[in-house]
């Protein structure tokens, strides 16, 4: 189905229609969605992309819309916001007095302003664009000043074949430090689309862990976008064990001094997957550090990408910035694109990129099963000694038992244990 037909029967469920402004961005974008293969064939939101999901675009949201329950009493070190088909379902442990969320369903305006803050970031995304014109939910988190604070989101679809076309814009205020746990754990057939734009402020850190377990058939595409200011510090965890097809795309602007991002990310592939990463970092002021860290693991037919870049401006003096990915094939037809790129305008910096993508050592395997370890278990090792690395300086139990609870899961299911 076209995606203006879409639009056109789906109105009732889709926000900001009062918004002339924005309606007229909305047909614009739609105008714009043209999948002709030799127009996207060079487009890197989608060159690496599960077409399929295009295949059979549609359009389900039935959630119902109703006021966030707020549960105050746990006395919990933590928050906790259940996100159902989509929409902020409920928070416990909530505390007004370090963060306010609030649902945008309504707030044309204040939408209105975010999307003008942000609608230059993305040039010619089709999933971002998709985001825009089918848009169905909205929120936005604002951590107060001095709030050291952890949250952990998790998200569930159990509508069949629902589709979610989520936006959200998360401030974090200075001298704060913020960890967001993000988990998705969905086993129904269903496609998500998230997009979330972060504002870190002066001497504040954001620490955002993300893990990503859904079933096949319930695919995610998930992007954000994050603005650094003057010493704070940026970190991203995505570890993906998914058995669908997914899109991770990452962006980081550092704008004053000081300022650092890292973003680093683990997949693993199987069957027929088609997993596509990106991350880009953009140094706009001096004195800013990088780091851009990717590892995969690919078996039978699957498929997967990294593109990687960094952009530092002719001020950004005193940059340092570094990109390295790492890719594990296990068996002949799985497939590993990585392409990283600096684009260098400053003459004082430290920039380094790197790029492997092979086998297991042979002869590691022969001497680990000479010691009499059998070849399902010496692989099994030589996974978890492959991505240590990615977690080695990640302190939160909370995230790590999901990790390993995760890659467990995807080591007996591709029989690389005994169980």
């Amino acid at each position: 189905m076209l995606l203006q037909d879409i639009y056109n029967a789906n109105k009732h469920s889709i926000l900001y229609e009062d918004s002339s402004y924005i309606k007229q961005i909305k047909k614009k974008l739609i105008q714009d969605f043209i999948l002709d293969p030799k127009i996207i064939k060079n487009n890197e939101s989608i060159k690496f992309f599960d077409k399929k999901i295009f295949q059979d675009l549609s359009y389900n949201f039935n959630q119902k819309r109703s006021a966030i329950l707020i549960d105050k009493s746990l006395d919990n070190k933590f928050s906790s916001f259940f996100i159902k088909n989509g929409y902020l379902e409920k928070i416990e442990n909530n505390d007004e007095n370090k963060f306010q969320v609030n649902s945008l369903d309504k707030e044309i305006k204040l939408f209105e302003e975010q999307f003008i803050n942000y609608q230059d970031s993305f040039k010619k995304d089709y999933l971002v664009d998709l985001n825009s014109v089918l848009l169905n939910n909205c929120y936005s988190y604002d951590f107060k000043k001095n709030t050291f604070h952890k949250i952990f989101i998790h998200h569930k679809t159990d509508n069949l074949d629902n589709t979610n076309y989520s936006r959200n814009f998360i401030n974090i205020e200075e001298n704060s430090k913020i960890v967001i746990i993000e988990e998705f754990f969905n086993n129904v057939k269903s496609n998500e689309n998230i997009v979330n734009f972060f504002e870190i402020k002066k001497n504040s850190e954001l620490i955002h862990l993300i893990i990503q377990n859904n079933s096949q058939d319930s695919n995610l595409q998930f992007t954000t976008y994050a603005n650094c200011y003057e010493n704070s510090n940026y970190q991203q965890i995505i570890f993906n064990t998914s058995a669908s097809s997914s899109r991770n795309h990452h962006y980081a602007n550092l704008l004053e001094k000081n300022s650092v991002a890292d973003l680093k990310g683990i997949f693993f592939g199987s069957k027929d997957q088609i997993i596509d990463n990106k991350t880009q970092v953009n140094h706009f002021a001096e004195s800013c550090k990088s780091n851009q860290k990717y590892k995969g693991l690919l078996r039978d037919s699957s498929k997967a990408s990294y593109l990687s870049k960094t952009h530092v401006d002719k001020i950004a003096q005193k940059t340092e910035a570094y990109q390295l990915s790492k890719g594990i094939i296990l068996s002949e037809n799985a497939y590993f694109h990585s392409k990283p790129e600096l684009k260098i305008f400053a003459d004082d910096v430290k920039c380094s990129h790197g790029s492997t993508i092979g086998s297991f050592d042979k002869s590691i395997l022969f001497y680990m099963k000479s010691r009499g370890i059998p070849e399902n278990l010496a692989i099994s090792l030589l996974i978890k000694s492959f991505y240590s690395d990615i977690l080695i300086d990640q302190k939160d139990t909370t995230y790590l038992s999901l990790v390993y609870k995760s890659v467990q899961e995807w080591l007996e299911l591709n029989k690389y244990t005994d169980v």
